[in-house]
């Protein structure tokens, strides 16, 4: 009987990956650029006018995005199971959806937790541009692909949701994408990933000690 090992879990390699990534970006760079206007935007009004939902709003819209156009279009050409993260995206989607809708209490993040939210957007860009010396050559940020995306809005739902147990909830299939993520990434020796998946992690637990501090002194 044979033996398994984490690489025929995995149905492509690092240059299809690439590959993937850059005619992606040739057919919808446009589009994601606008998406990644409209998220700051969003996210400058949430912080400045303490208006949590909107960037919510926005998210939701960019997970709509992720489902429809990556993974349904472009991630499904290599990985059978992009099937699934479609399904998954727009459970995130509705999520943050039906939040926005039942939910517009204001939020107070302090200096140091809205400066945290633009590391999602500076490291990806920083460690591609180490590893492969073009930022442009992986775009691996927010709005194009799940990864950044996924830190990104564990970093808003950490920050801006009061309440627990609705940030744990909006936490899990960012979370769970993250992990899958970083596993196949060790599986491709993909470091430019595995290092942005690794940093963004210990910016969440960061987050998180930070909201428990400030909880703490209240």
């Amino acid at each position: 009987m044979g033996s398994y090992s984490p690489a025929d879990f995995v149905a492509f390699d690092l240059l299809a990956w690439r590959s993937l990534i850059g005619r992606y970006w040739n057919e919808d760079g446009a589009l994601i650029l606008t998406m990644a206007a409209m998220l700051v935007v969003a996210t400058v009004f949430s912080i400045y006018k303490r208006k949590r939902w909107s960037v919510y709003l926005a998210l939701a819209l960019c997970w709509v995005w992720l489902a429809l156009r990556f993974h349904g279009h472009w991630h499904q050409q290599l990985n059978w199971a992009a099937g699934y993260w479609v399904w998954a995206s727009m459970l995130q989607a509705g999520l943050l959806a039906t939040v926005y809708l039942l939910d517009r209490r204001e939020s107070s993040p302090t200096k140091c937790q809205a400066a945290s939210l633009t590391l999602p957007w500076l490291i990806p860009l920083l460690v591609s541009w180490l590893v492969h010396g073009d930022p442009w050559s992986t775009g691996e940020w927010v709005t194009a692909t799940p990864d950044p995306t996924a830190w990104f809005t564990l970093t808003v739902v950490l920050m801006l949701e009061p309440r627990i147990l609705t940030a744990l909830l909006l936490s899990i299939i960012p979370a769970l994408s993250m992990l899958l993520s970083t596993l196949v990434a060790v599986v491709l020796n993909d470091i430019a990933l595995i290092v942005v998946n690794l940093t963004a992690a210990v910016c969440v637990v960061l987050t998180i000690c930070t909201l428990r501090i400030r909880q703490v002194k209240r």
